[in-house]
């Protein structure tokens, strides 16, 4: 069986860089959500521990020869989730589950 998948998008967020999301036949879109960056005080390190790492999975994606792209924070705060994914005409969406509740039903809002 052959499945083609036209626009296939793997949505990741900081706390979810897994290997196994390299391992998937789609592109893949990092998003740099508010709750991961200015919803708490989070610890500056912290901070510069989810930029750094989502530059680096993005450059090691690009590098296995997959479309990797990262939505700013900036960008985000002027849009939202399913502003964003609209823009991108899907006809698959990928994503793992997230841990954060209030980020569940957003995405399962969007779907």
């Amino acid at each position: 069986m052959c499945y083609i998948h036209f626009n296939m998008q793997t949505i990741l967020f900081p706390n979810q860089l897994f290997i196994q999301a390299l391992e998937l036949d789609s592109d893949i879109l990092l998003i740099e959500h508010p709750l991961f960056f200015t919803q708490l005080p989070f610890h500056s390190q912290k901070l510069i521990l989810h930029h750094a790492s989502m530059r680096s999975f993005r450059d090691q994606a690009i590098a296995q020869g997959r479309h990797c792209e990262i939505v700013p924070l900036e960008q985000f705060e002027h849009s939202n989730l399913l502003a964003i994914l609209q823009k991108k005409d899907l006809d698959t969406l990928v994503f793992f589950e997230p841990r954060d509740d209030h980020l569940s039903d957003e995405i399962k809002t969007i779907a």
